[in-house]
């Protein structure tokens, strides 16, 4: 187990030397990586494209977890001695964007215009909530629990005792 502490990537200009090639860092960045495509999903979610603007994303993440499996970077099972997490939540934000693929692709069967018409694909856009997509969903959660992590290590900074109890 490493005695490294976990980074603020949203404050941090550099990475110091100590950190590069541990699993500290790579959590780090697949966490901001998952947080930031979550919400680039989720402000394009009310797109009537957004089946064929994800598809690069996903070969990307596929892609991503292949490579992880092949460099032994996989979990308990597999003798590697690390954790399934990172594998697993970029799995869930290949789910939720599957499932924002297809709740698009359903309200779109229901489609009476033709893609030029921009009157109408504007109309389209602007009904739909994202907050009520599943990616809006997705990305809801994880603002909501990257900000309750933020109060607590504001907390802990300051040497408040809550900072442990989650």
């Amino acid at each position: 187990p490493s005695t490294l502490k976990p980074l603020d990537l949203e404050v941090i200009i550099r990475v110091p030397t100590s950190y590069l090639k541990t699993r500290v860092l790579l959590d780090n960045i697949i966490d901001e990586v998952i947080y930031l495509l979550s919400e680039w999903g989720a402000g394009v979610q009310n797109s009537i494209a957004f089946p064929e603007l994800i598809v690069p994303v996903l070969v990307s993440l596929k892609r991503c977890i292949k490579i992880t499996k092949q460099s032994g970077h996989r979990g308990k099972g597999s003798g590697s001695g690390g954790d399934e997490r990172p594998t697993k939540a970029i799995k869930t934000l290949i789910e939720r964007l599957e499932e924002g693929r297809e709740w698009v692709q359903e309200r779109r069967k229901h489609v009476g215009f033709a893609p030029n018409d921009r009157s109408q694909v504007d109309k389209w856009q602007n009904a739909v909530k994202v907050g009520e997509t599943p990616v809006g969903k997705y990305a809801a959660v994880l603002k909501k629990t990257r900000e309750r992590n933020r109060k607590l290590l504001e907390k802990a900074r300051r040497g408040e005792e809550e900072y442990l109890r989650q």
